[in-house]
């Protein structure tokens, strides 16, 4: 009996993903892979969280990155109900 947990399973029984993103750094490469497996296995509901805001001093560019970043998430998740979420 596996003691880890495969990703492909994971996904394959949820209903909702919920999606921590630094804000900070910007979209990974593995958020673009695990958004590809989730095309495969049919969109589960996603919600997608922006972290490390507080890190930023610029209110300006705070928004600024703040609107690039839901844009770039809504391209890639268009054909759900996505949502977005900010933590301080």
């Amino acid at each position: 009996m596996r003691n880890v947990l495969n990703p492909n399973e994971v996904l394959v029984s949820s209903l909702q993903v919920l999606m921590l993103i630094d804000a900070s750094f910007g979209f990974e490469m593995e958020t673009f892979e695990f958004l590809n497996i989730c095309q495969v296995h049919g969109f589960p509901r996603i919600m997608g969280v922006l972290t490390h805001l507080d890190s930023f001093r610029n209110n300006k560019t705070l928004r600024k990155t703040k609107k690039n970043l839901k844009h770039r998430f809504w391209t890639e998740v268009y054909q759900v109900n996505a949502a977005e979420s900010h933590l301080h």
